[in-house]
């Protein structure tokens, strides 16, 4: 990690610009790139280094309110965790494999990740039986409650099922 550099104040002021960003911003992300695609660029290029102390050209980050993500390249990897401040920064391999229950991720979650994981040469793998509910020793049974009807003038909001189909 970059030593005498307040990283995890770069990340609150990151942060803040993005709640006064009209629209506010849910999640920004953030490169080594310049606008030419340059595989070299200069120090002023060097936007994921500054905020983050993770000095490799080829890492790509997603940073919410929350939490910061950082995808590198499997070669990058020990060079990653040395570098950021493992607090404030979470390290993910590119070309991972990501698993998921789609019975429970909305479909525009499932767009979202997918996309993600496209960019990061990563792939969604359907899990068919919920991980959680596996090890979820004291599970409550599923209740009894009452299902609503909803009449039929309640509109669709167009996004079809719930439920991201793997090819």
């Amino acid at each position: 990690m970059a030593s005498g550099v307040d990283l995890t104040d770069k990340l609150s002021k990151l942060r803040g610009m993005m709640t006064l960003h009209q629209p506010s911003v849910d999640y920004y992300i953030i490169s080594n790139q310049d606008a030419h695609g340059s595989p070299l660029v200069g120090e002023s290029e060097k936007r994921l280094q500054w905020i983050s102390g993770f000095s490799s050209l080829r890492g790509v980050a997603v940073v919410s309110q929350q939490a910061a993500h950082i995808f590198v390249e499997a070669s990058d990897l020990a060079q990653a965790e040395a570098e950021l401040s493992l607090e404030d920064w979470f390290v993910i391999p590119i070309e991972a494999s990501i698993g998921l229950d789609a019975r429970h991720v909305w479909h525009d979650q499932a767009v979202f990740l997918k996309s993600l994981a496209v960019v990061n040469k990563s792939k969604l793998v359907p899990v068919y039986q919920n991980l959680v509910d596996v090890i979820w020793e004291d599970k409550p049974q599923r209740g009894e409650e009452v299902v609503s009807v909803h009449p039929i003038e309640v509109p669709d909001n167009g996004s079809g099922p719930n439920q991201l189909h793997f090819p």
